[in-house]
C-alpha cells in the first residue's frame, strides 16, 4: 500500500492530496504531502494572473505604455490586448474592479524576477565579510579578491576583517601592509570606494569598502600624450 501511495504521488502529487481530501472527507494531513501542497500553492499564486485567468466582470486598465484607460469589461480589455499582440495581466487584486496592465507576460514575469532579486539582496544585509588571516599568502589574496568581485557584482559591500592574536597585535605595520596589498590587488580589478576607514578594533583590524559608482578615468601615460599631440600635429 505504501509503495503504491509512494509511486502515485510521484506521478500526481496533486491530485493524490484532493483524493485523500474526498476519502476522508476533510483536509487530509500528511507532511509530505502537505509541505507539497503548500509549495504548489506557492509556486501558483507567485505569478500573476493573466488573459483568461481573469475571471471578473470588469478591470481597471492600464495600457502598454503606463496611461490609465479607465474601467472597462474584462471583455473589452482581453479584445484590445488580443489586438496588439500582447497580454491582458492582473497587477494587483487589492481595489475593485482589479488593476489590470496591457503588457507582454513573459516580459513582466522577468521584471518580477528582477525586482524580486533586488529585495531579496536588501532584505538579506548589504554588507558581507571577507578575513583575511595575519599571515595571508599573495595567492590566498589573489582567492579572497575574486571572491570581493563576485560580492560587488551581486551589489554587496564588504566588511574587511582581519583578526590579530597575542603577539601578532604588536606588528601592526605588517598587518596594514597585508590589508594594504589586498586593496591594491582589488583596485586593479575594480574601483572601489573607502565607506570606513581601517581601524584597530578589540580583535583586529577592520574597514568597510564597496565599489565605485563612479570609477576614475584612467590617466593616460606621458608617452601616449606624445603620441597623441604628434597625430594632431600631422592632420
Amino acid at each position: 500500500m505504501l509503495i503504491f501511495i509512494r509511486c502515485f504521488e510521484i506521478k500526481n502529487k496533486l491530485n493524490l492530496k484532493k483524493l485523500f481530501d474526498k476519502i476522508f472527507g476533510r483536509e487530509f494531513v500528511a507532511p509530505h504531502l502537505h509541505f507539497l501542497s503548500l509549495e504548489i500553492r506557492k509556486r501558483k499564486l507567485d505569478k500573476p494572473l493573466v488573459n483568461n485567468q481573469i475571471r471578473v466582470r470588469e478591470v481597471r486598465l492600464i495600457d502598454e505604455n503606463g496611461a490609465q484607460i479607465g474601467i472597462m469589461p474584462t471583455e473589452q480589455a482581453l479584445q484590445m490586448a488580443k489586438e496588439r499582440g500582447l497580454d491582458l495581466i492582473r497587477i494587483t487584486s487589492k481595489v475593485d474592479p482589479p488593476i489590470c496592465k496591457i503588457y507582454d507576460y513573459g516580459k513582466y514575469l522577468y521584471s518580477l524576477k528582477k525586482k524580486e532579486k533586488e529585495r531579496k539582496v536588501k532584505k538579506t544585509g548589504e554588507i558581507k565579510g571577507i578575513r583575511l588571516s595575519f599571515g595571508i599568502s599573495p595567492h590566498d589574496i589573489e582567492t579572497r579578491v575574486n571572491q570581493a568581485k563576485n560580492f560587488f557584482a551581486k551589489g554587496y559591500k564588504i566588511r574587511l576583517e582581519m583578526k590579530l592574536r597575542g603577539r601578532e597585535k604588536g606588528s601592526l605595520d605588517f598587518a596594514k601592509n597585508k590589508v594594504s596589498l589586498f586593496l591594491e590587488k582589488l583596485k586593479e580589478e575594480t574601483p572601489i570606494s573607502v565607506e570606513s576607514e581601517l581601524k584597530m578594533m578589540p580583535k583586529g583590524l577592520v574597514m568597510i569598502v564597496s565599489k565605485s559608482a563612479n570609477p576614475k578615468p584612467e590617466q593616460t601615460k606621458p608617452e601616449e600624450r606624445e603620441e597623441k599631440k604628434e597625430e594632431k600635429i600631422e592632420i
